[in-house]
Order: structure tokens, then C-alpha cells, then sequence
């Protein structure tokens, strides 16, 4: 899916001259609710002076920076942040996908400037770290004119730039190579301020990185526009065993967000035999057959990626695009072996755990290759030290990470974290897109991602 409008734009401008400004990033009302939990956290004193330089080189310094700062909490974030995030990341899988940055995170903090405040001419990026790639400033105040002040001044090529600090502005620039300051304002300037960073390169990999940018970026993102998505393509989401379509609304938000037509399935798993499970994936998929033959995508969570082989196996899908699965139980889990030998655990499990086992008449022992184009994430963090030491090998609590895989699957990452709540990380949101998108996840920022060799056949198109 490439980069279409206003992304485009932003694409162009960041490669070719290393800034860009997006006059209405964010919904008035979003912006209303930023500045409403930033002035209370301001009148509550909860914001602090902030510094210039770091470790034993930082110090408050304030006739060269002026303002105070409350360091936002990214895994704590309240509603207000919240409708914030998700366009953030967003940003970050496009800057991704059409300049290779590498950017895996958002780091960020509320600002405010007092009147008369201000901060010297700087750039943003330390002289010994290179994580922070690219700044961005989300400006909240409301009813902001010129006389007022505050304006934002990059300097570049001999001449500045002065943006005015407007309510739902947002700019990006290259932390590395933009230099700005802040000039003083009349009354209380609030913001939402950040960089998006990528894990720490080497010197010589670093200038690599940017000679790349130079040089491919801007034709890349000249021809990103060309590229514009379908608007009938539809991913369906299965979830996991006991669980519910809420357990993926998450992802299904974020797939939704960035132009998906998403299809969340709430199915029996658990209490029904994999074939009837088969046929209300039959009945769903009667239901939209008014959309065509358009590309229909799945991403499936655990038990969900087992009940996907199964249908795929037993049904022609001639439309089918590309598959994601979150921890499959690919070839069993030696917690259902064991829940078999447990006569009082056996029964309150159920029958299909049961079907789950290592063994060869185990359901997963059922099922060949897959022949179409899979990606499959698997986690090596664990909430059950107990179930951990049962399970060979590195696991998420419930499948080992070599027992997801699975013969014919185009590509394979490990992540840090658990089965249960894999789908609701970020990175794992952003890794599915990049699949969906690309055919291949991002094994240049993923922590403890693998490509998988030997096993892997070239995926198809169904």
C-alpha cells in the first residue's frame, strides 16, 4: 500500500529539503482533548524545567531553553493520547515504507512555554546517540494568531522558516541536520513533542543510511503517489481459543485506520468441531460475495491460524492475498500432550485443546504445507513460568517459538512478547501491515527477528 495525498506530500518534502508541515494533522476535537489534560496537568505542577544535554552534560539551563515538560507514558496513555497514537504510527509505517528509516518507536512529552520563553537555535539529535531520526511537534493551542508569537524558525540554506504554533499543526523535520529554535510568545504555548526513533547504528551504517535517503528517497516517494490501494481490500481477523472479535479490536482499529476493509469473525471456538467452525467461515464469506473477486487478506491469532489451514485446505479461496498468524499452534503444543495424560484437566479443557498435541494424529499433524503467502510471528516472552518449563525450547507461555512455524511459510519473526496479548503490541500491529503490504516484515528494527531458512517456499498469490 503506498504512500497516496498528504503522505505523499510529506514523503517529498522530508527527503528533498528534510522538513514538511501538516497543517491539520488531527480532528479539532482531538486536539481540544490533548490541550485539555495538558493545561490540568500544568495547573496540577506536574510538568518540569527541562535541560539541555544528557547524562553528566545535562543542566537547566534556562536563558537557552525555557520551557517545562511532562514526559508522556506510552503503555499508560490515557484517551486523550490515545486518539493520538494510532495516527503517529501510522506516520511511522509510511516514513518506513517509502524512505527506510528503520523507526521503530514514538517518544514524547508535553511542552509549555511560558510567556517570554524560549529555546536557543539547537538540533535535536545528541552528538553521541543517532536514535532519534525524525522530530515532530503537534501544536494544541487554540485561537493562535501572529501577534502572539512563539513561531517555530528552521534554519536552512542561509534562510528561515517561522511556523506559527496553531492548534492541530503538525511538523516534521530530520533531527539529525534541521536546525530551529523557539521564539518567545505573549501568552502559554502548548504542545505535543516528540521524535521517532530508531535503534542505535553504527557510524559507518548510519552514513550509509543517509546516503540512501539522498539518494533514493525523493524519486521513491515521487513514485509513491502512482501506487494507491484498492479500496475493496478486506482483511478478515480470527481470533484465539476463548477468546472473542474484542480481543482483536486493536488491530482491527489500526487495519481499519490505514484503509482496510476490516472483517472481524466471532466464531465458537472451543465449543464446536473445526468443521463447523469451517462453515461460518462459509456463511461470513457468502455474506460479501456482492465485493467480488477483490484480494481478501486474514490475520488470525493462535487456534484462529490453525482453523484458517484447515478452511484453506478444504475450500478453494481463489481470491485469497496474503496471511498473517500471531503464535500459531502450527505443529501442537506440548500443553495439550500434556493436558491428555490429567483426567480431571482433560475434561474441564474441552475436546479441542485435546485435538492441539505434538502427536501424528493430532489436528496440526493433519495439516500440510501451506501454499499461499504467510507470515508468522511468534513471541518468546511468557506470564507462566510453570507452562514455560513444560515447553522445550524459547515460548510465549503457550507454543514453542520452532512450533509455530510451519512448511511453505514466507517469512518468520520473533518478538518479546507473550500469547495472550501479542495482537495488542505496536510493533506487532506495524509488522502485520508491513506484511500485508510487502510480503516480508521488517527484520531491520524488529527485536530478536529471524528470517527462517531452509524450510521456506516462495509464497503464492491464491
Amino acid at each position: 500500500m503506498a504512500a497516496t495525498g498528504p503522505c505523499a506530500t510529506l514523503v517529498t518534502d522530508l527527503a528533498s529539503q528534510g522538513w514538511t508541515v501538516l497543517p491539520d494533522f488531527l480532528r479539532t476535537d482531538a486536539v481540544a482533548a490533548l490541550r485539555d489534560e495538558a493545561e490540568n496537568l500544568w495547573a496540577a505542577g506536574r510538568f518540569r524545567e527541562a535541560g539541555v544535554g544528557r547524562a553528566a552534560g545535562y543542566a537547566v539551563r534556562e536563558d537557552l531553553r525555557g520551557d517545562r515538560i511532562f514526559w508522556l507514558d506510552g503503555d499508560g496513555a490515557p484517551q486523550a493520547q490515545g486518539r493520538f497514537r494510532p495516527e503517529i504510527e501510522r506516520l511511522r509505517l509510511d516514513l518506513n515504507r517509502e524512505l527506510f528509516l528503520g523507526l521503530v518507536s514514538f517518544e514524547g512529552h508535553y511542552a509549555v512555554y511560558p510567556p517570554g520563553a524560549r529555546y536557543e537555535a539547537h538540533r535535536d539529535r545528541f552528538g553521541t546517540s543517532d536514535e532519534r531520526a525524525i522530530s515532530c511537534t503537534l501544536y494544541l493551542n487554540s485561537g493562535w494568531t501572529a501577534r502572539h508569537g512563539g513561531e517555530l524558525r528552521l534554519h536552512a540554506a542561509g534562510r528561515h522558516l517561522d511556523i506559527q504554533p496553531r492548534g492541530g499543526t503538525l511538523v516534521l523535520f530530520r533531527s539529525d541536520t534541521v536546525l530551529h529554535e523557539v521564539l518567545p510568545a505573549t501568552r502559554p504555548r502548548f504542545s505535543l513533542t516528540g521524535w521517532l526513533r530508531r535503534r542505535p547504528l553504527r557510524p559507518a551504517l548510519l552514513s550509509c543510511l543517509l546516503a540512501v535517503l539522498l539518494l533514493a528517497g525523493a524519486p521513491r516517494a515521487a513514485r509513491a503517489a502512482e501506487r494507491p490501494m484498492s479500496p475493496q481490500e478486506t482483511v478478515v481477523l480470527l481470533h484465539g481459543l476463548s477468546r472473542t472479535p474484542r480481543s482483536m479490536r486493536r488491530l482491527e482499529t489500526a487495519l481499519a485506520r490505514s484503509g482496510y476493509r476490516v472483517v472481524s469473525v466471532n466464531y465458537p471456538a472451543g465449543r464446536k468441531p473445526i468443521g463447523a467452525i469451517a462453515d461460518v467461515l462459509d456463511a461470513r464469506r457468502a455474506d460479501r460475495r456482492g465485493a467480488g473477486r477483490a484480494r481478501v487478506d486474514f490475520v488470525t491469532h493462535s487456534y484462529g491460524g490453525i482453523v484458517l489451514r484447515y478452511y484453506l485446505e478444504t475450500r478453494p479461496f481463489p481470491n485469497l492475498g496474503r496471511v498473517v498468524m500471531l503464535c500459531p499452534p502450527s505443529a501442537g503444543s506440548e500443553l495439550a500432550d500434556l493436558l491428555r495424560r490429567i483426567p480431571v484437566v482433560r475434561d474441564v479443557a474441552g475436546p479441542v485443546r485435546l485435538t492441539l498435541g505434538t502427536g501424528p494424529g493430532s489436528l496440526p499433524a493433519c495439516l500440510g504445507p501451506v501454499h499461499f503467502e504467510l507470515g508468522i510471528i511468534a513471541g518468546n516472552r511468557s506470564l507462566n513460568p510453570l507452562f514455560s518449563w513444560i515447553i522445550p525450547g524459547p515460548d510465549d507461555g503457550m507454543v514453542s517459538v520452532e512450533r509455530a512455524k510451519v512448511p511453505g511459510m514466507s517469512d518468520f519473526l520473533v518478538v518479546p512478547r507473550t500469547h495472550t496479548f501479542i495482537m495488542r503490541s505496536r510493533e506487532v500491529i506495524a509488522q502485520t501491515e508491513t506484511f500485508l503490504q510487502t510480503g516480508r516484515f521488517d527484520h531491520a528494527w524488529s527485536p530478536g527477528g529471524v528470517r527462517p531458512t531452509g524450510d521456506i517456499q516462495g509464497g503464492r498469490r491464491g
